[in-house]
């Protein structure tokens, strides 16, 4: 949970983040002035930490403004498929939000029902599709895209819309504690295409 809320701690202020090109080299990511515009994309079906996560965003309304949410596919012993797991989480940030009393200000959006293909064909969902009608449209900036589950709506959005990866800055949570008995990581293993995608883009992240 901790990791979750870190994460979004740093969004009133400012991200170190790069853009590796091509060629190898990096440029800084653009810093918001004032308010941190954000689309979460999250599973809250999956554990405690993201619906604290998400809660903690809605109420820095005086450094963070969630633009919209998104619910990510997720896979445990308590769900069947990616598909089951992505309406546990659909059905989890509403009441979230309504426990902090801005439920109905915020649309969230279904994400993927399956994970991304081998070769890297995008899954098709309203969260993506949110996503590049969101980044690339003439609107306010969206300064950070916060993934806290599994990347596959981010992999769909920047296949839908490469240049998605240049208008904003992707945060995206992973990792594990240090007395974990391996390094194995939930979010990065539950779709391996789609964290591949991430590392190689060419992205803000």
């Amino acid at each position: 949970m901790l990791s979750s809320l870190r994460g979004l701690a740093v969004l009133g202020g400012s991200v170190a983040a790069s853009a590796r090109s091509a060629s190898g080299q990096r440029s800084a990511a653009p810093q918001p002035v004032g308010k941190s515009r954000i689309l979460i994309d999250t599973d809250a079906g999956n554990d405690f930490d993201d619906q604290f996560a998400l809660a903690y965003a809605a109420l820095s309304r005086e450094s963070i403004q969630i633009e919209a949410t998104c619910a990510a596919p997720f896979v445990n012993r308590r769900v069947r498929d990616p598909g089951d797991g992505m309406e546990r989480s659909y059905d989890e940030i509403g009441p979230v939000l309504e426990a902090v009393r801005i439920g109905g200000e915020i649309p969230v959006f279904k994400g993927a029902k399956a994970w991304t293909s081998v070769g890297g064909r995008p899954v098709a969902s309203p969260a993506a599709e949110h996503i590049v009608e969101r980044v690339m449209g003439g609107g306010p900036a969206i300064h950070y895209l916060v993934a806290i589950g599994a990347p596959t709506n981010v992999a769909a959005a920047l296949r839908l819309e490469p240049q998605v990866g240049s208008r904003t800055t992707v945060v995206w949570l992973g990792g594990t504690p240090h007395h974990f008995a391996s390094a194995e990581e939930f979010n990065l293993r539950q779709d391996l295409a789609a964290t591949r995608a991430l590392f190689d883009w060419e992205l803000y992240i």
